[in-house]
Formats: C-alpha cells, structure tokens, sequence
C-alpha cells in the first residue's frame, strides 16, 4: 500500500467521522464530568452560606471577604442571567445588613429571609445543572450516534468490498471453467469436425457439429445463472438447460430441509461441481438419464450425481492423462471442488456412474 492509498484511507469520509465523533464524546464526556465536579462544590457552597447565615457568631473580615468571592464563583452563571445576579447581589447585601442589626428580632427576620434568598438561588443553580447536563448529555448521544452510523458504513463498505471481490473471484472462476470447457469440449469437437470433414464422413461431422453446438448453448446458459436466485431454483434451472441443449432427461430429489441454508461458498462450489459432472456426462457417458439428489444425513449433506451412460473408471482417466496429450481434467477439478468445501467424494461405476459426494459437518 502506497502513500497515496494510505492517505486516501486515512481521509476517508468515514475516518473523519469515527474521529470527529471520538473527540466530540470524548470532550462531552469530560466536561460533563467537570461540571458534576463544580455543581458538588456549589451545592456545598449553599451549605456554607445556610451555616453561616445560622451562626451566631460576630461578623468578620473573613465573612466579607468570603462574599464578595461569591461573585467570582457564581460569575459563569451570573454574567448571562441578570435575574440570577441580582438574587446573588441581594444575598450579599443581606448578610452585610444582618451584620450591622443589633436587635434580635430584625436579626431574625433578616435570617430568614437569607435562608429563602439562598434556597430560591441554589434552585436556580440546580436549574442551570440539568440544562448543562442535559446539553451534554445530547451532545454525548448525538456524537455516539454518529460513531454507530460510521462504524456501520465502515462495516458496510468492507462487506460491499469482500462481495466485490467474491464476485470478481467468482468471475475469475467462471472464466477458468469456461475455458476448461472450451479446450476439453469444443476444442476437441470442432478439431474431430475438421477431421471428419476432411474424410467426407457426414454422419460423423454431423454428430461433432452438433457436440460443439450443445456445448457452446450449455455454456452461454450457464453463464446467466443467477447468483442471488433460491440455492434449489437454481440448481433446477441448470438441469432444465441441460436437458434441453444435451436432450438428456434430467431428474432432481431432494430430501433435505437445509439445502437453501447451506453457506453461499459451499452452494457455489456445488454448482461448478454440478456443472463440471454435468459437461463429463454430455461428452463421455452416452447417457439418456441424470439423477440429482440432495439428503440430509445427521449433521453431513449429501450429494449424489447420476447416469445411465457407459461407466468409466478412475484408473483409466489416470492412465489416459498420463499418455495422451489431450489430457482430461474433469474428474481432477470435481475432487478439488469437493476438497475445497471439506468434502470427499466417491466415483461408483454400476452400469453408468455415480458421484457421491458427502460434506461432512456442514448443517447447524
């Protein structure tokens, strides 16, 4: 990864949002904190002042000095609400009244009414707390929604792009097997058709000729599969363009309540494999008959292909390949499929053939 790509994800519209909101919640959350802080101070300064308006004893510097620090405590509140300074300037002018009244009954009276002044001003500073907590608190959600909303299109980009790349694997794969197809089927087709073209064998052309022509329909068909169709449409739907490019009578059981829910790379896989089986069957087998079918066995799927053709064996292939030029690779690329999704599987020669595949583990 360059330094370009590495730039371009670190700016991401998504990345700036994730930081964006890590830092708002991140502010919010301490200054909330902050202010919890200052509002316990408060309320123990309200406490303070109930005590000192209660005691008994002779006014002092002190007393002085520790009202007009009232201002500069209570200034953050008061500079924006006159109505909340005014009641703090009248505290302050009552205890400097009180201090100076030597009759006990006015002293009384003033006490009293210091105490309802400082009540009625520590509930306007109660008032200001839930305001300014309740401004952080939606500021706290707002900014943790936005996180959730950008890990979310975060999570979604990533998952769009693993599809992305699903697809483009699946292309990829789809191209190797047409082009498997193409050299083990038509390729072989056409070159019998220019052979026997040459040795004036009309029969034999025309038989090579309409080979390749089935071959080249099955796989234009194969190619507009689509993906996002029910696992078990699709798999009829194969057979119905197999049945009528090859003419070969396809039938489908199934006997399994998880063939849908099965994991999309193991329904794939399936299906090169099916596809695979059913391009062998239409060049080899000679056959009039294929038979599907899926079972559910305990926690294992199942999967059998067969036909009425003409058999073959493993051995034979093996043999072939090992001295023919034209090699045939068919059989090999189903083991591999098989492998792949953590399978085996079985080729049974019992008159025609039979490809038992069993997925062990595989259902939940």
């Amino acid at each position: 990864m360059n330094l370009k790509q590495i730039l371009k994800k670190c700016f991401s519209i998504e990345v700036i949002l994730i930081c964006f909101g890590l830092v708002t919640l991140s502010f919010s959350i301490y200054y909330k904190n902050k202010a919890s802080r200052l509002f316990v101070g408060y309320d123990q300064e309200t406490v303070n002042l109930i005590l000192l308006n209660s005691s008994t004893e002779p006014a002092s510097a002190d007393l002085a000095l520790k009202l007009n620090s009232l201002k500069d405590e209570y200034y953050p509140f008061t500079y924006f609400d006159f109505s909340l300074e005014e009641k703090l300037d009248n505290i302050i002018e009552q205890f400097a009244k009180k201090a100076v009244i030597t009759n006990e009954n006015e002293k009384l009276k003033v006490e009293q009414e210091l105490t309802t002044l400082i009540l009625d001003f520590q509930s306007k500073i109660s008032q200001k707390e839930q305001t300014l907590s309740f401004g952080y608190d939606s500021l706290m959600y707002c900014s943790s929604l936005l996180l959730l909303i950008s890990i979310l299109c975060v999570v979604f980009k990533s998952l769009r792009q693993k599809a992305q790349i699903k697809n483009i694997q699946l292309r990829t794969d789809e191209q190797q097997s047409i082009s498997r197809n193409l050299h083990d089927g038509v390729a072989q087709d056409l070159a019998a058709l220019k052979f026997y073209l040459q040795q004036n064998d009309k029969e034999r052309s025309d038989f090579y000729a309409n080979q390749a022509l089935n071959e080249v329909r099955y796989l234009i068909g194969a190619l507009h599969i689509d993906l996002s169709e029910d696992f078990e449409i699709i798999i009829r739907q194969m057979l119905q363009t197999f049945e009528s490019n090859y003419k070969i009578k396809t039938e489908m059981f199934v006997a399994s309540s998880h063939i849908s829910t099965l994991p999309q790379s193991v329904q794939i896989e399936i299906i090169r494999v099916l596809q695979e089986s059913l391009s062998n069957i239409a060049r080899h087998a000679n056959a009039s008959l294929v038979t599907v079918k899926f079972t559910d066995v305990g926690q294992d799927f199942k999967i059998s292909i067969s036909d009425n053709g003409v058999g073959f064996n493993l051995e034979d292939v093996d043999e072939h390949n090992k001295t023919d030029s034209k090699k045939h690779y068919g059989i090999q690329n189903i083991q591999d499929r098989v492998k792949a999704m953590g399978g085996t599987v079985e080729f049974v020669n019992n008159g025609g053939t039979t490809i038992a595949i069993t997925i062990k583990n595989i259902i939940r």
